[in-house]
C-alpha cells in the first residue's frame, strides 16, 4: 500500500480527486499507513474524528444557547435522502446550511456532468 500511495501516477490521480468521489480523509489515512499497519495500532482521537459514517435519515439534536432553543437537523445529502428534508421545515424561522469547505469543487455524486473547478 505504501509503495502504491507513493507512486507518481497515483499521486497525479489523487491531485484530481475533486473530479471523482473520494473520502476527505483518504490522504490523512494513506499518509500514515505505517502507523495504521502496526500490530499494536490503537485509533487516535484524530483517527476517530476523521472517519466518516454516511448519514441516512434525519438526526435531530435539541440545545439551548443564550435562552434560545435550537433544533439541529443532520440530514443525509444523498439524493435518496433529500425528500425527507421537507418534514424538518414546519414552523421554521431560520435555516442555516452547513457544508464542508473541502467540498466546494467536487462534482455531484449522482450527476457526473457537473464540473469541478479544481
Amino acid at each position: 500500500m505504501k509503495r502504491l500511495w507513493a507512486d507518481s501516477g497515483v499521486q497525479d490521480c489523487f491531485a484530481r480527486s475533486n473530479e471523482y468521489q473520494l473520502n476527505d480523509s483518504a490522504k490523512y489515512f494513506l499518509d500514515d499507513l505505517e502507523r495504521l499497519g502496526e500490530a499494536s495500532y490503537q485509533p487516535t482521537e484524530q483517527d476517530i474524528l476523521r472517519t466518516r459514517v454516511k448519514t441516512t435519515g434525519i438526526v435531530e439534536v435539541h440545545f439551548t444557547f443564550k435562552n434560545l432553543n435550537f433544533k439541529l437537523f443532520d440530514v443525509g445529502g444523498q439524493r435518496s435522502e433529500r425528500k425527507k428534508w421537507i418534514h424538518c421545515f414546519e414552523d421554521v424561522t431560520a435555516i442555516i446550511f452547513c457544508v464542508a469547505m473541502s467540498e466546494y469543487d467536487q462534482v455531484l455524486h449522482e450527476d457526473e456532468t457537473t464540473v469541478g473547478k479544481g
